[in-house]
């Protein structure tokens, strides 16, 4: 029964993720790396949306007419994209034109582009060449940042270092956790930062305003206390565990779907994360009706639901495999060690999140891509 009610939820979930923006996937370019881990996308492709997932991925597209979506281990990018552009990978050089927003997550990221809007950065490094020009915001999160570009707007965020050696024709507001650098051919207007030392200004700077403050606590500023959160870990585990007892097949073939489909899952969780609350907005907003766009919010708030303990069941069977321990998958162990690992996993410096991010949203895949594939066995027979 319970194995029933799993399955016709992820009936109501699947469909209503994948039937209702038909018009979106049939405009849609979804590709997979072959067996080395490779894709090219060559300066010939002229496409709509594309998703990507890979470990090397090059795109040199002559154009993407609507949002790109790429994710793997190593992305260079040269191309150009009239709306987003949502890339996460651990090295991503950043090339072309890009018409909207930029998303990117990653260990290393080079932006040598324009960029009409607004650029979101989740990194331990970032840079901005001197042939970069962002119209609109930029905001970072980082651990060393180098900006010898132009951006129009603001340059918002915090990290350990930072070298500014471009234009901000904003606000430039910073949280410095070691050092500020303001090299000879920066042009800031209005510099507001804190940091525990005032910034060292080479020869040459311009800076039209300046705000300094200390921390206010002598506490560095990438370092908190650590509180571990009861409740979300209780929550967690029992969820966690309800899986590993009374769905324990379905459950298995997940963690098999994230083993064999890794970049893929990886790919279809993150568009389905974004995708949804957008096709929901249009429905609600559109003649359709309102019912169709909560039953749809509320499958996805369902899946997000179990994301969360299907991360923590997957990482704890990979502990287990790590030291060789002979243990039926999934098992009760497996999902405690991996519900008890993560909040310390999200609690490491600049790169827990980052972690923690990518773990979820491949669970995530792996959990849609195992619905979809038992409702198409069922239609088969």
């Amino acid at each position: 029964m319970n194995k029933r009610i799993f399955w016709w939820v992820g009936v109501v979930f699947v469909v209503c993720s994948l039937s209702v923006p038909v018009l979106q996937l049939k405009a849609a370019d979804f590709r997979s790396s072959d067996q080395t881990g490779s894709i090219t996308v060559d300066s010939g492709v002229e496409t709509k949306n594309l998703f990507i997932a890979g470990n090397e991925l090059v795109i040199q597209a002559k154009e993407i007419k609507k949002d790109l979506f790429a994710f793997g281990m190593n992305i260079d990018l040269n191309t150009y994209v009239e709306q987003g552009s949502f890339l996460a990978g651990k090295t991503v050089n950043i090339s072309g034109f890009y018409g909207g927003n930029l998303f990117v997550v990653g260990s290393e990221i080079t932006i040598n582009a324009e960029v009409m809007g607004d650029v979101f950065l989740f990194c331990n490094k970032w840079s901005l060449k001197p042939e970069a020009k962002i119209h609109g915001d930029v905001h970072v999160g980082s651990g060393t940042g180098y900006h010898d570009g132009f951006i129009t707007g603001s340059l918002l965020g915090s990290g350990n270092e930072f070298y500014l050696n471009g234009t901000v024709e904003q606000t430039t507001k910073l949280r410095v956790a070691k050092s500020l650098t303001i090299g000879e051919k920066a042009n800031l207007n209005l510099l507001d930062y804190e940091a525990p030392q005032k910034a060292t200004v080479l020869e040459g700077a311009v800076i039209q305003k300046t705000d300094y403050q200390t921390p206010d606590a002598n506490v560095p500023i990438t370092q908190k206390s650590f509180h571990f959160p009861l409740v979300s870990y209780v929550a967690s585990l029992i969820f966690a565990l309800l899986f590993v007892f009374w769905l324990r097949k379905p459950m298995r073939h997940i963690l098999n779907t994230i083993q064999q489909q890794f970049f893929v899952s990886l790919g279809i969780g993150f568009a389905v994360l974004i995708g949804i609350p957008i096709v929901a907005l249009l429905i609600f907003l559109s003649v359709i009706g309102y019912k169709i766009a909560l039953a749809l919010l509320f499958c996805y708030a369902l899946g997000i639901l179990c994301m969360s303990p299907v991360a923590g069941i997957w990482l704890g069977e990979w502990i287990l495999r790590l030291f060789k321990r002979p243990v039926a998958s999934p098992s009760w162990l497996g999902a405690v060690i991996g519900i008890t690992v993560m909040p310390f996993i999200a609690w490491i410096p600049l790169f827990g999140w980052f972690l923690l991010f990518f773990l979820n949203i491949f669970s995530f895949g792996g959990l849609v891509i195992t619905i979809f594939s038992h409702l198409k066995g069922m239609n088969e027979t």
